[in-house]
């Protein structure tokens, strides 16, 4: 478990986690880059700019992060859990991934 704190530039690229906890931490420009994930959680953590490169995941949770940014590699995301309200505020990035436009009516 890594519990509170702040993490500038963390870098976990190409890293095995397994069973770990994020809790209550800022991670500002956190690395996952090819790493892989699994039954990873963020709870209460705040992540800023987040790459998520040809990450696997499996089993991760991000429904309970105070707040989700997510830099680079959105389709990394294949199999986390999120929830609605991170869905939203996820929703423009993943249209630019599918290569989506989204326009307002009469544009």
């Amino acid at each position: 478990m890594v519990r509170g704190g702040k993490l500038d530039y963390l870098n976990l690229r190409g890293a095995k986690l397994k069973d770990v906890v994020f809790e209550a931490c800022v991670l500002v420009e956190p690395d996952f880059a090819g790493a892989g994930l699994e039954r990873v959680a963020f709870v209460d953590c705040v992540v800023k700019g987040a790459d998520f490169h040809k990450v696997t995941l499996k089993d991760v949770d991000l429904r309970q992060a105070a707040e989700l940014g997510v830099a680079a590699g959105i389709g990394g995301l294949r199999g986390a859990a999120i929830s609605p309200d991170q869905l939203i505020d996820l929703a423009p990035a993943l249209a630019a991934e599918l290569g989506m436009r989204v326009l307002d009516p009469g544009e």
